[in-house]
């Protein structure tokens, strides 16, 4: 398959279709810009990555969304300068015990500093508060409502079912660079500045943690998953300053 998917139109044709759910060849052609009997060719070779549909157009099999996720996504990590992370969560994504259970460990841990620092979570931050006995609440509202909102954007996008338990892990573990401002919180920084600098940070590292676990999982392209973890964080500007008004 990696010999296959060495030439540059299967793998556009297994991005398009992943990305559009269903495509007719003439469709596939007018976005290549090459012949239709081309694109039936790339569409042979392709084998069992793809399935025609009884209205002539084609889809994507399961064995083929594994693959553009392991082989064509994975090479684009490799040329965007991140190939340890994206092959980290990767490793990740293919052992989901393992993933679930780090996800747990990262959740009890940020509960645990919470508790000690005085603070409840948002999306993708926090709000200090004078008394957080509801912090389990807050913490599992702040979960759902990120899941929720990126399972949404990428059923939109995708038309198309799974990789949930593997997003919602990524939503867990993605909140550890987040975990820099509650260190923060246990040592005050005299400069507010630093602070801000911190944090914006942090959560840009969260973003791109969450973006690659929206990638692996879903299907959509890094650059369409790093827009979607940048609205999440409007998002949670709002609804912080909601809260704050």
């Amino acid at each position: 398959m990696k010999e296959v998917l060495r030439n540059p139109h299967r793998q556009r044709i297994l991005q398009l279709l992943v990305s559009r759910k269903v495509l007719t060849p003439k469709e596939i052609a007018k976005e290549l810009k090459i012949g239709v009997p081309t694109v039936y060719y790339h569409l042979e070779l392709l084998g069992d990555c793809v399935q025609k549909t009884s209205r002539g157009e084609y889809s994507v099999t399961e064995k083929g969304i594994e693959v553009y996720r392991s082989e064509i996504m994975n090479a684009s990590s490799k040329s965007s300068g991140m190939p340890v992370l994206y092959s980290t969560i990767s490793l990740l994504i293919a052992r989901p015990f393992l993933a679930a259970l780090l996800g747990l460990v990262a959740a009890s841990l940020e509960l645990a500093v919470c508790y000690r620092t005085g603070f409840i979570p948002f999306m993708l931050g926090y709000r200090p508060v004078l008394e957080n006995s509801a912090l389990p609440v807050y913490y599992a509202a702040s979960i759902f409502l990120a899941f929720a909102v990126l399972e949404a954007a990428s059923y939109a996008l995708n038309r198309r079912l799974g990789g949930e338990v593997p997003l919602l892990t990524g939503v867990l573990l993605s909140r550890l660079p987040l975990m820099i401002v509650l260190v923060l919180a246990l040592a005050p920084l005299d400069a507010p500045s630093v602070a801000i600098a911190v944090t914006a940070v942090s959560q840009l590292l969260s973003i791109l943690v969450l973006s690659i676990f929206l990638s692996l999982s879903k299907g959509i392209r890094q650059e369409i998953s790093i827009i979607l973890g940048l609205v999440l964080l409007y998002l949670n500007l709002l609804v912080y300053s909601s809260v704050q008004l």
